[in-house]
C-alpha cells in the first residue's frame, strides 16, 4: 500500500513540474505575444488546462487510495481488537 501512495506522490510531483514547466512557458509566450503567435499560445493554454485536469483527476485517485487504505485498516484493527478479546475470554475460562 506504500508503495502505491509513494507511486501516486511521485506522479503528482512529475505533474506539478510539468505545470510549472508549462507556466513558464506561457509567461515566455505572453512576453513575446507582443508580436508573437497566438496558435502557440493557445497550445500552451491548452496545454495548462490538460495539466490541471490530470492533477485534479490525480488529486481524487490519491483520496479514494487513501480512504480505502483507512477502511482497510479500521478494518483490521476490529479484527485483532475481535481476537485479543476473545483471547482475554478464553483465559479467563481456562484459569
Amino acid at each position: 500500500m506504500f508503495a502505491i501512495v509513494l507511486t501516486l506522490s511521485i506522479t503528482l510531483g512529475v505533474l506539478a513540474l510539468k505545470s510549472i514547466e508549462s507556466f513558464t512557458e506561457i509567461q515566455k509566450a505572453r512576453a513575446s505575444s507582443r508580436g508573437g503567435n497566438p496558435k502557440e499560445l493557445e497550445a500552451l493554454r491548452a496545454e495548462v488546462s490538460n495539466l490541471t485536469k490530470q492533477l485534479s483527476s490525480l488529486r481524487d485517485t490519491t483520496t479514494q487510495y487513501d480512504m480505502s487504505f483507512d477502511s482497510a485498516l479500521q478494518n483490521f484493527e476490529r479484527r485483532v481488537e475481535t481476537i485479543e478479546r476473545d483471547k482475554t475470554q478464553i483465559q479467563r475460562l481456562g484459569s
